[in-house]
């Protein structure tokens, strides 16, 4: 089985009722991407995937690489959860809204 390091999902990915448009951008801990939902309204997705931890396996599923990297994955998920219920919580016209954050994906009005 074929395996690649911090792959961006592709155009036309579907996550949920979102479709993937393109990677807006890349860090060391997450992917952004802009999705449009079966309305056409756009969002911001943003998905939690450490560089040095993680790989994507062909059909989109992450998987972590190495077993000792479980515990530090756990906390930085927990770590990303509480990002996204803060952000949850504001609502300023030049920060994004958080609608939704499930599994290490968080999803944002544009």
């Amino acid at each position: 089985m074929t395996q690649s390091k911090q792959s961006a999902l592709p155009a036309g990915f579907r996550l949920d009722d979102y479709t993937i448009v393109r990677e807006l951008s890349a860090g060391g801990f997450s992917l952004v991407y802009l999705a449009l939902d079966h309305h056409d309204r756009k969002f911001a997705i943003k998905e939690y995937l450490p560089l040095d931890m993680t790989c994507r396996q062909p059909g989109g599923e992450v998987t972590i690489i190495d077993e000792l990297d479980r515990e530090a994955f756990r906390i930085g998920l927990k770590c990303f959860f509480e990002e996204a219920r803060v952000l949850a919580g504001i609502r300023h016209p030049n920060i994004v809204r958080v609608v939704n954050f499930s599994g290490p994906i968080t999803r944002c009005t544009w």
